[in-house]
């Protein structure tokens, strides 16, 4: 068996959103040998932007417009870690996560933040109802 190389570089995706999304594919498709990626998302599951338009037309129901994050990053051997992140020393280069103020090292960080679809979809079903 091959022993994997030492990780070099910590790159730290805070969000689960659409773009982050394409970056955890591509990874997981093509690791970069020394580089170790970490999903930070507070939610096990996230909205996937682009089935937005058929979820206001009807065509997908809620629950089919959602990627389960932990199983997606498991498949590409990426970490997750289901937590918040409440702050960013960029002087130690840590993200500080809600849990027990636990902190992460982190030579790249990614920062995606994105309105929930849902939400998103009770806002036009209000617009339309006045």
């Amino acid at each position: 068996m091959q022993q994997a190389a030492p990780v070099e570089k910590d790159i730290v995706l805070i969000g689960g959103g659409h773009a982050h999304l394409a970056v955890i594919k591509a990874f997981a498709m093509r690791p970069e040998p020394g580089v170790r990626l970490t999903v930070i998302s507070e939610d096990m599951r996230t909205p996937y932007s682009g089935m937005l338009p058929g979820l206001i037309r009807g065509e997908y129901t809620a629950d089919e417009s959602y990627i389960d994050l932990n199983k997606l990053t498991r498949w590409g051997k990426i970490d997750f870690i289901c937590d918040k992140a409440i702050n960013i020393d960029p002087v130690s280069q840590e993200v500080i996560l809600k849990t027990d103020h636990q902190s992460l090292t982190t030579s790249y960080l990614l920062i995606l933040a994105q309105p929930h679809p849902l939400q998103i979809l009770r806002v036009r079903l209000s617009m339309h109802s006045q």
